[in-house]
Formats: structure tokens, sequence, C-alpha cells
């Protein structure tokens, strides 16, 4: 109980006493006769008591008075602080501090209410956090399921990309047993696309449909199935194939077929075999062996010493048996240097040089090793010797020929880059020196009278004792192919030989489309073969046989290349119908004419003539005699002009004659030297005669220009003065008073 509420216990109290005093006071006055029952002390003390109940009553009615008014205030104090209390649990603010209303039942209320507050808000916290983590992990585990998605489809690109350039044949089927996958590899062994074979039986692919059933039913039950199959390809080829089966699985983990990895073990196969039969062979190598093998005694004497070696030295076993092994050596260091080597490291091989019976060297493969008793005692040293002469033979062969072609590469390259004729003389003639640095030589070409060859080079040191000879002398171009002498062989010799060729000799024709050009002659020199065998000695000569041949053909066919180099050449200089320069010609003249002459400060006179009353002439004779005045002049002008002279058919009857380092006087004397010669010259056509005049207008350089273009300008004009003037005259263009680069 508070003190507000015992105070007004006590007040009601006394309110309540003072209240039945005065009822019986009042009761007392109302009722006089009443008065008697109570003496007069009681009543002195009634009214005292009365009056003093009064006074007390009226303190305490104030007192309570005030205690109310403390009352309403405080009141009003606790509705404030718990309405602001209730406004900040409101706004969310659960940590208020309400022990001021701890003892009162509303605070406690709110006490609990911002207490529960702050659970829900604390729970509220926690769910957030446990929200912000469960998202954080399941963005995570999206973050991760992208990734491994990525990663699954790259896994996916990357095993077909590993299936499709596996070396292997990767083929997959459904349980119905039909084909899903086929890989590239399958492709290129089987001759199948994937387009053919893709959803039909794999049995197409065995050469026995039921072992294809078997290995599916063996890998169905097994899980798994390695075997040799055989398999037949698209043309009906069969071969075999080592396979690994396996069961295909869905991500049930259900079965949905089986793929197969197999290999064409063709070769293996062949390999197998080459092996079992090398084992055959090194079987019977041992037991006769076709290598020479010798063993030693410690002391390098010769123990053994089987059919092969005896063959091969030309020794019997009871010769050499019990001498040293040095007898078997070119040189005794080299034996005695082997033994050792053999004793102190266990084993040797080497090339060596050995020496046989008849003294005749061979050389040889050596493997030595020592021999050991059954004590591991060493006792002797065991060879095994081969006869490396056809080696060494094909080595210094395939040297040769290695060299060879790179000879005729250069030689074919030098040719394409020549430009003339000319050059390739010297390229055939170093180049044959280098094929053939033992022999001597020379090349000869056919004339224009297509009846004699001229020695255009010669190699070696040979001296010929003619200059040219005539077809007829040498038997190669009778024949039309290679024509060889090699002692002791005898044959017809050609004419034109050197006394030089005691060696034997060979001519190579050149020649190309059916027509000769000239010959290659070789004089061959000494070599030395004694320890070489017959069939090495023919090779050698067989092959310089075929180089001369190559390089013969090589040359017809770069001289063919030249000539039409140079036809196609002159074709697109030269006018068709008079032979002379053209005017494209005619036109990279001008300007290398003009540099030259502003370079030497020389002079350049320009001649432009044109045949007078032309078109009259082919309107009456005809074109074709028209064309025959044109060939004529051509001809006339190229064989009258100097060789530094540029003679052009300008077009249709003009022509045109640049003159180098001529001056307007010479160019005009020329002229008019042309003209003269011209109208008097006699043109045939028909049977009958005609005669033509010409046109000439005459300019130089650098009087009337700057260029030779412009001079020819000029020029021009002075031909036309001319033909204005009643043709059949020369008309030198007047001289400018200023010169032209001076007015440029």
């Amino acid at each position: 109980m508070t003190i507000q509420t015992k105070i007004y216990s006590v007040c009601s109290i006394w309110l309540l006493l003072f209240i039945l005093l005065t009822l019986f006071y009042l009761f007392q006055l109302a009722n006089p006769d009443q008065a008697g029952l109570f003496s007069q002390e009681q009543t002195i003390l009634f009214q005292r008591m009365f009056v003093r109940s009064l006074i007390v009553g009226i303190l305490l009615l104030f007192t309570g008075l005030i205690f109310s008014l403390l009352t309403l205030w405080n009141l009003k104090k606790y509705q404030a602080g718990i309405t602001a209390a209730a406004y900040q649990i409101a706004e969310g603010n659960y940590e208020t501090r309400l022990e001021m209303f701890s003892r009162d039942p509303l605070g406690v209320s709110l006490q609990r209410i911002a207490s529960s507050l702050r659970e829900t808000q604390a729970h509220s916290i926690r769910q957030t956090e446990e929200f912000a983590r469960v998202n954080a992990t399941l963005q995570q585990e999206i973050a991760d399921r992208q990734m491994t998605e990525h990663a699954l489809r790259m896994s996916q690109q990357y095993a077909k990309s590993i299936i499709h350039s596996s070396l292997d044949m990767i083929i997959a089927v459904d349980q119905e047993r039909n084909i899903i996958e086929f890989n590239d590899a399958a492709e290129k062994t089987f001759g199948y696309t994937a387009e053919e074979v893709l959803g039909k039986h794999i049995g197409m692919l065995y050469a026995e449909t039921q072992e294809a059933s078997a290995i599916y039913q063996r890998t169905v039950s097994t899980g798994q199935c390695v075997q040799e199959i055989v398999n037949m390809r698209k043309n009906g080829e069969i071969f075999p194939c080592l396979l690994l089966a396996s069961i295909l699985r869905n991500e049930q983990g259900n079965p949905i077929g089986y793929m197969g990895i197999s290999r064409d073990i063709t070769e293996q196969k062949q390999a197998e075999a080459a092996l079992r039969e090398s084992q055959h062979y090194a079987r019977s190598i041992i037991a006769c062996s076709i290598d020479m093998i010798i063993s030693t005694d410690l002391n390098r004497n010769i123990v053994e010493f089987n059919a092969a070696a005896q063959e091969a030295f030309g020794y019997s076993l009871e010769e050499v048996r019990g001498k040293p092994i040095d007898v078997l050596y070119a040189n005794s260091h080299e034996a005695l240097a082997i033994h050792h080597i053999t004793l102190t490291e266990g084993q040797c091989s080497r090339e060596v040089v050995n020496i046989r019976k008849d003294r005749n060297l061979f050389p040889g493969l050596l493997s030595a090793s020592i021999l050991k008793n059954n004590e591991g005692s060493v006792v002797g040293v065991m060879g095994i010797l081969r006869d490396i002469t056809v080696q060494k033979q094909a080595e210094e062969a395939l040297h040769r020929h290695n060299r060879e072609l790179g000879l005729l590469s250069r030689l074919s390259e030098l040719l394409q880059a020549c430009r003339s004729e000319e050059e390739t003389y010297n390229v055939i003639k170093n180049m044959c020196e280098q094929f053939f640095p033992q022999d001597s030589g020379y090349l000869a070409m056919i004339e224009d009278s297509h009846t004699m060859l001229d020695i255009i080079r010669t190699w070696g040191g040979i001296i010929p004792e003619i200059g040219a000879f005539g077809i007829e002398d040498c038997w190669a171009l009778r024949r039309g192919k290679l024509h060889v002498i090699e002692p002791p062989e005898t044959g017809p010799l050609c004419l034109h030989l050197c006394s030089s060729s005691i060696y034997g000799y060979l001519c190579a024709p050149i020649s190309a489309s059916g027509e000769t050009l000239g010959i290659l002659h070789i004089n061959f020199g000494h070599y030395e073969m004694e320890h070489y065998t017959q069939e090495h000695e023919e090779n050698v000569f067989e092959s310089r046989r075929m180089v001369v041949t190559r390089i013969a053909e090589l040359y017809a066919l770069s001289l063919v290349n030249l000539r039409l180099r140079e036809t196609l050449k002159q074709d697109s200089i030269r006018d068709a119908l008079t032979g002379m320069y053209n005017r494209r010609y005619m036109e990279g003249s001008l300007d290398r004419e003009t540099r030259r002459a502003e370079r030497h400060k020389k002079p350049v006179g320009v001649i432009m003539l044109d045949v007078d009353h032309f078109k009259l002439f082919n309107d009456t004779h005809g074109h074709e005699a028209g064309d025959v005045v044109l060939r004529e002049l051509g001809l006339f002008l190229r064989h009258n002009t100097r060789g530094e002279d540029i003679a052009c058919r300008y077009g249709g009857e003009e022509f045109l004659l640049i003159m180098p380092d001529a001056s307007l006087e010479n160019t005009r004397r020329r002229a008019e030297t042309l003209q003269q010669e011209i109208q008097e010259l006699p043109i045939q056509y028909q049977h009958k005669s005609f005669q033509v005049t010409i046109s000439v207008g005459v300019a130089s350089l650098p009087e009337h220009g700057a260029s030779v273009k412009d001079v020819l300008k000029i020029a021009d004009a002075a031909l036309y003065q001319a033909k204005s003037e009643g043709r059949n005259r020369v008309v030198v263009a007047p001289v400018p008073l200023v010169h032209p680069k001076e007015i440029c």
C-alpha cells in the first residue's frame, strides 16, 4: 500500500467519524426531550469532542485536499512519463528505462512490453542476420552452381574435343546397339562418315555380327570388356583392333548404352609378326651367323673364328687359331687399343679397318665384349664384326647424291636468273667444274647455219684441237641421246675428241622440242677405285651419266625459256608488219634519251617522215600493196640507220627516227639522204615496180625543246609543213630565238 493510499484511508475514517458526531449533535438539537439520556458532563464532553472533531476534520479535509492536488500532479507526471515511454517504445526504442514505474502495474506492463519488444527486435535482428547469411550462402551456391554449370559445359566441350581429336576410335551405342557417337578417328579408319553410321547397328563395323553381340553382353554383365576384335572397313577390308568397352550411364546411374575405345593394331600385329620372325632369325644367326664372330684369350691369341669370318678374311680356322688378332687389322696398334678398352670397360664398339688374306682392306663395325667363365672370371674377349663396305659405299653414294642435288638446284636457280644466253655459258662452265672436279670438258653450241657447233666454254684444262666441228662429227647428235665410252669398252668415237680422252668420255646432246641446241662434252679423269667393288664403280659412273643428262635437260629448258622470253620481248616492242620498234617502245625510248641527253649534255635529233599520198596508193593498188610498201620502208630504215639510232613505226604510214648524239645539222643531212634514197627505192609487188616519196620534219634537242617529247611535237609540225608545201621534201623546224629552258 502506498503512502497516498494510507493518507486517504485515515482522512476517510476521520471524515466518517466527523459525520457521525455531526449527525449525533444534530439529533440532540432536534430532540431536546432526549437530552436526559446523557449527563451534562457527557454533553459538554461530547460538545468538546464535536468541536475537536470538527477542527480535526477541517484539518484532515484540508490535508486531503493538499494530498489530492499532489496526487493529481503526480498522476499527470506519471501519465506524461508513461506516454513518453510509450512513444519511445512505439518508435522502436526498446531500451527505455522504466525503473520509476517498476511498482506500478502499468509500468510493469510497459516494462514487459518493452522487454518483449526488445526480445522481438533481437529475434528479428537474429532472423535478419540469419536471412542475410542464408542469402549469402544461397548466392554463393548459385555462383558455385553457375561455375559448376560453366565448368560442366567446358568439360563437355573439352570431352567432345578430346573425343574428336583422339587418335583412337571412339564409338558409342545405345541400348539397342545403334551408333550414337562416331569420332573423326573412326571416320578416318572405317571410311564411313558420321552421318552414314549414326543410328545404325554397330554390327555393320564388325567382320562377324555375333562378335558385336558377345561384346555387348560381356560389357553389360561385367561393366567393361577388353579384347582384340576384327573390324571391317567400308570397302570390305578387315583389320584387327584392340577394344576397351564400358557401360554408359545417365545422371541417375542407369545404363543407357556402352562406349568403346578401339585402336587399329594392324601395325602392332605386323610388328609382332616381324618380332617373331626376327627372333627366329636371331636363333638362325646364333646357329649360323653371317657376322664374323671372333674370340681371343687374354693374350689376344685367336680362339674362335666362325665360318663367316673365314669367308670374309680368306683364312681357315687352322690358319689363324693361336695367332695374335693383329693379323686381321691393318694397324696392330688399333688391335691392342681395342683389347685394352674392352678389358677395362667391359665392352667396346667402333669402326675398324681390317685386312684380308689377299691384303685387301675393308671397313668393319666391331662390337667387342669380355668373356667370362662360370665363376665370373674374365677369360678373353669376343668380337662380332660386320663388313660395312656396302654401307660405306651407300653413305658415300648418298653424300654424292645430296651434293649433286644441291648443285643441280643451284644450277637451276642460276640459269633461271640469267637474262641472256651469254650469261648461261659461264654458269655451265663453273657448275661443271664443281660437278666433275676430276674431269674436263667443254660446251659447244649450234651456229645459226645449224650445221656446225662452236666450242663456247672449256674447263678442267682441256685444250680442244678444233674450235668448231660439224653435227655429223658427234655420235650423240647423230643418235639424239647420250653417247658414253668407258674403257675397256669400245665403240664409235666422235671425231671432235681431244687426245686427252684416255679414260673415256661422254657427250650429252642439249635439245628441246626436237631442236638440237648444242652438246655437253665430258672427258673422264682418273678415279682411284682399287678397293671398290665392280657394282660400286658402275653406280658411280651411272650417277655421273644421270647428272650430265640432268644438266643437259636443265640447260636446254633454260635456253628455250630465254629464247621464248626474248621472242616475247621482241613481239611486245616490234611492229609486226615492218619489224621496226612500235610506239610503245618509242615512248619508253623518249624518256630514256631525254635523261641521257641531260646527263651527258648531248643533242638528240628527231626525224619524222610520212609516205606521200599513201591513202590514194592503197585505194589504187589495194591494202596488200600498201603493206608491201610499209614493209619495204621498214626494212630500208632498219638497214640504213646507225646501231644507236631508234627507228619506230609511229602510226599508219608515219615513221620516226630518234638519233642520239646527232646535231640539228647532221640530222637534217641524214633526213635529206633518206628522202632521196627512198624516192629512188624500187618496190616490187606482183611483178610490178613502184616508187614512193616521203615528207620529212626535222627537229633537235635542245634547240627545239627541253625534252624529246617536246621536240617530237615540233618535228610533227615541221612534217605537216612539208606536206602543206607540196610534199616530197624535208622541212627543218625553225629554231626559236629564246632557248626553251630560258623560257621555263
